[in-house]
């Protein structure tokens, strides 16, 4: 027991004595992704990218996934592991039995998921990505849903300049839909993405 985790099942010990080699590897795993998942409330965290991941298959499926993520502004974690399942790559095929942590790490410091719907951290507007890293920070901290007023208070906290309403509207109107004085972040596509 550690970090405030519990274990459901006793630790098999047999297993521990078997297989030495794995259980480090898991080891080293789960110790490379543990300040993602102890900062999962607090900020957007970076994996970094698994160790058994070469550079040029992470390539790969950055120029796969991130493409598709820029044009719908959010993409279903699922459809992500789809779009790697679905390629003619067996190397981006194996990339969608990540878990998530090692997943993120492989798609780069860009791609931030939440309630399991990926967006771009970033889009390269210097007009639009100060609001959008907010916007997207506030829904991972608050969940699906945000007022509009927390969005306007938290842009004015933290920006020089506020942005322009229609600059405003298009930041917002790409990662979610508004209902009331509410922001609904989007649920991302149901079919799988075309390789």
């Amino acid at each position: 027991m550690t970090r405030g985790w519990v274990f459901k099942e006793a630790t098999d010990i047999a297993f521990l004595d078997a297989y030495p080699e794995v259980v480090k590897l898991q080891n080293v795993r789960w110790e490379i992704f543990a300040a993602y998942f102890e900062a999962r409330q607090a900020q957007f965290m970076h994996p970094p990218c698994p160790p058994h991941v070469s550079t040029s298959v992470a390539t790969q499926a950055r120029k796969l996934v991130l493409s598709t993520i820029l044009r719908k502004g959010i993409v279903k974690m699922s459809a992500v592991r789809s779009c790697l399942y679905h390629s003619n790559s067996h190397q981006l095929h194996s990339l969608a039995l990540l878990n998530e942590p090692e997943l993120l790490g492989t798609l780069g410091d860009n791609v931030v998921c939440i309630d399991g719907v990926c967006a771009l951290l970033s889009l390269g507007d210097v007009v639009i990505d100060p609001l959008r890293k907010i916007l997207l920070n506030l829904f991972k901290v608050k969940g699906r849903i945000i007022k509009r007023v927390d969005i306007i208070k938290k842009a004015k906290a933290e920006l020089e300049v506020m942005p322009s309403n229609p600059a405003f509207m298009r930041c917002v109107k790409d990662v979610c839909f508004s209902r009331g004085n509410s922001w609904i972040l989007r649920d991302g596509i149901e079919h799988h993405m075309p390789a």
